[in-house]
């Protein structure tokens, strides 16, 4: 009897008892993608974001008016650096970067410096620069400022950490 508990113990142990790791993997498909991706009817709020670097001057909502704002849903999870933590599916709204970039005629750099209030600065190279890094202005439908030190903060959906820095106020063009 013992050595049946024992070997059901050890079947069990290298098997893993649960499902967890295989929710976990199938649920792992979307993390970081950005998902139902439409063109929203939301507002711009008003704000303001320092330039500096090689290139000074300010982008605010009035340089903005003319780009598309957009919805869409991403499942995070809530530790970037633990692929086993709790996952959170959130919607947010607001603009591409790359178009924010074009529009600043931001072209030529090899690094972007995003600064936070506080002392929060994360670095994302030319090549991390895409399609899916947005400056967000609603999270879940509510506004940033109701929530945030600023109206905007900018969204990484496809990086693994590093995904997103709140309460946006400046950036470094290096």
């Amino acid at each position: 009897m013992k050595k049946i508990i024992i070997i059901s113990m050890i079947v069990l142990t290298l098997c893993g008892c649960g499902s967890k790791e295989n929710e976990t993997n199938e649920y792992d498909a979307k993390v970081g993608e950005i998902q139902n991706l439409v063109e929203s009817n939301k507002e711009m709020p008003k704000f303001s974001i320092s330039v500096m670097g090689l290139i000074d001057d300010t982008i605010t909502n009035e340089d903005l008016k003319n780009l598309k704002i957009y919805d869409f849903e991403v499942d995070v999870t809530a530790y970037d650096l633990d692929p086993n933590s709790d996952v959170y599916h959130e919607k947010w709204s607001g603009v591409k970067l790359s178009e924010v970039l074009a529009k600043k005629n931001i072209e030529n750099y090899d690094s972007l410096d995003f600064k936070a209030t506080g002392n929060l600065t994360v670095t994302y190279t030319k090549e991390e620069i895409n399609d899916n890094l947005y400056l967000v202005f609603y999270r879940n439908d509510v506004l940033l400022s109701e929530t945030e030190d600023t109206p905007i903060m900018l969204f990484a959906a496809d990086l693994k950490n590093r995904f997103w820095v709140p309460s946006l106020t400046r950036i470094d063009v290096r």
